[in-house]
């Protein structure tokens, strides 16, 4: 698995490498596309949880998306019940908690609106099932 980490990161800071004729240069990635590279699984959060935390107190934008990704990780279990469950709609994660729903966008949206406190509204993470 640490291989794969590696592989992965290395493809996110230089790209993919077409040719041994240029010199490899590391491309541009922003702080935002490394924090949610860094949180796309638990062994990746595990292995850079200094850089994340340290990413994500830098800046509001960072902050909500760390928010977002931890919600991600989260709903993936919650998407699974609901699916086998077979109950289809519009749901909003806050951390591990499901915050809105609704059989329409706009219904989760008005939810999401009314309940979540609003220096937390893009914190919120959004999904279909």
């Amino acid at each position: 698995m640490a291989i794969k980490i590696n592989l992965g990161e290395a493809i996110q800071k230089y790209g993919v490498i077409t040719s041994l004729d240029a010199p490899v240069e590391k491309k541009t990635t922003s702080d935002e596309d490394m924090l949610r590279f860094y949180m796309g699984s638990v062994e990746k959060m595990n292995r850079y949880w200094d850089e994340i935390n340290r990413l994500r107190r830098s800046s509001d934008e960072l902050e909500a998306a760390y928010y977002q990704e931890w919600a991600k990780n989260a709903s993936k279990a919650m998407k699974k019940s609901l699916k086998r469950n077979k109950i289809k709609g519009y749901f909003a994660v806050l951390d591990e908690s499901v915050v809105a729903s609704g059989k329409k966008p706009q219904e989760m949206e008005d939810q999401i609106k009314a309940i979540v406190p609003e220096d937390k509204l893009n914190w919120v993470y959004r999904f279909k099932t």
